[in-house]
Formats: structure tokens, sequence, C-alpha cells
């Protein structure tokens, strides 16, 4: 019994020594991968069309909190965003329009810029746009293969941050 653990032991090792991938292959279908998910990030961005979903909020000075059970999205459509967003963190000059709780626009877009890096994989886009009674500056950021983030800051809200996915605009 123990040569043949011995025997299937030594035959896995042999194997996975034999057919497994060496690091340079490993890196290799690394670096394949984040290219294709950088060009087609690009393409959706550079489309004008997208939408982005968080799945995490970060707000400034307090510990991150998942928000996949909470609306928390933003839709670009050409020259139009519409976004929702869970909020923490402090409201100066606090009204009516700061009751929900959220960061909500649904308005045309100023100043939108978009800049691609190809030689690091990094997309930059910002935009100015303004909710009921409050104005926002949105940063969206994709760099490190997958990682997506939004920064939004206001005049009356501290900046807080989201991370998740993009995602095709469907009308």
């Amino acid at each position: 019994m123990k040569k043949l653990l011995l025997s299937l032991v030594l035959m896995t090792f042999v194997g996975v020594l034999s057919f497994g991938q060496s690091r340079e292959e490993r890196k290799k279908i690394k670096e394949e991968e984040a290219e294709a998910y950088y060009q087609e990030a690009k393409q959706l961005l550079g489309s004008g069309n997208y939408s982005f979903r968080a799945e995490w909020m970060y707000p400034l000075g307090q510990i991150r909190a998942n928000v996949l059970s909470r609306p928390a999205f933003l839709r670009v459509s050409d020259d139009y965003a519409e976004a929702f967003f869970p909020y923490r963190g402090i409201v100066r000059g606090a009204g009516s329009a700061h009751g929900g709780g959220g960061i909500e626009f649904n308005d045309s877009v100023r100043d939108y810029e978009a800049s691609f890096d190809d030689e690091n994989r990094e997309i930059y886009i910002s935009f100015k746009i303004s909710g009921k009674e409050d104005h926002y500056q949105v940063d969206i950021n994709l760099f490190r293969k997958t990682y997506v983030k939004v920064t939004i800051s206001s005049d009356k809200r501290d900046s807080i941050f989201y991370e998740g996915q993009l995602f095709e605009f469907e009308r």
C-alpha cells in the first residue's frame, strides 16, 4: 500500500513538472489577458456608452463597505449620465437634497475628457455634472488589469470612490 501511494505521489509530481506551465508561460498568459481586457475597455469607454456597477465604496477616512446589495451605478450614454451611489461621509450645508443620503444625478455632462495610456494600460475619464442641489466632478480610472475606480468629488461632500466593473450600456 505504501509503495502504491508513493508511486502515485511520484507520478503526480512528475506529471505536474512535465505538463505544468512554466512561470514564463503563466506570465505571458496573464499579459495577454490584461491586454485583451484593456483593449475591450478602451473600445467600450471610447464609445461613450458604458455602465459601471460598484462593488465597494471607500469613504474618506473610513473602512470600505460592500455595496452589492444596494443600487450603486453610473450609466453614460453619449453626453448624458445617470447615477446613484450610496454615500457615507461628511456633508456640508446639508439641506433637503441630502436627505436621501446618496449621490444622485441625471443630467448632461460637461467638460468630458478621456485619455488612454497604452503603454501602462491605463484609462482616465473625467467630466462634470450637476445633481439636484450639488455639482460633481467624476473621475473614472482603469488600471492594473481589471480594476475600475470611480471617484466623485463635490463642494458639499467629502470625496468618495467606488470600485467595480464596467459593462456595455444597454438601452
